[in-house]
């Protein structure tokens, strides 16, 4: 006789809080998910996991003159106001990027203010321009010995950054050397070789 195996089924991400963030027309495979951290259905707060493998795609500065900006909203598809947790960075606290990807695009992280910790994972070789700019809660950093290349602006602007650890990869920072300016009491470590 056969038996009927029920199995779960698949846990239900509320609000549709998971999808692709890869870079368009490569191999990447490379997707974001929000994990609630709290029980406050009023005040949650949430962590941003990055997944998969390849690099996160680039966002243009809603700033830029070919963007039509109107109410948060704009009408470039690639503008970091489409980012697709846009509707969330107020309250995302943690960004976790997982080991299997390689690149943090332009401003994918920037202006997340209440961001206070990110786990940079140790595929990563190149983090993008703009890529945490702003997020003034952000304290410390960790940059793994597989980052390459910092972009401009990368950290500028994170008031209250104030540890940095910088692996041994680092061969490339940005030729005007913008990557942590507009922030205070920083203190720079390097990874022994």
């Amino acid at each position: 006789a056969e038996e009927n195996v029920i199995l779960d089924p698949a846990p239900v991400v509320e609000n549709g809080m998971f999808g692709n963030c890869g870079e368009s027309g490569s191999e990447s495979s490379v997707t974001w998910g929000l994990e609630q951290n709290n029980e406050d259905t009023d005040n949650p707060t949430y962590t941003l996991t990055i997944s998969g493998t390849g690099a996160i795609k680039d966002y243009a500065h809603h700033s830029d003159s070919n963007h039509t900006v109107t109410e948060d909203t704009c009408t470039t598809q690639d503008c970091d106001y489409n980012r697709p947790w846009a509707s969330h960075i107020e309250s995302i606290t943690s960004i976790v990027i997982e080991n299997g990807v390689t690149g943090i695009g332009n401003c994918a992280f920037r202006s997340m203010s209440a961001v206070t910790s990110a786990s940079i994972g140790n595929s990563v070789t190149v983090i993008g321009e703009n890529a945490f700019k702003d997020c003034e809660s952000l304290t410390s950093i960790k940059i793994p010995d597989s980052v390459t290349e910092l972009k401009g602006y990368c950290f500028y602007s994170c008031g209250s950054l104030n540890t940095i650890e910088i692996g041994t990869g680092l061969t490339t920072l940005d030729q005007y050397k913008t990557c942590f300016g507009g922030t205070s009491s920083l203190n720079v470590s390097s990874s022994p070789a």
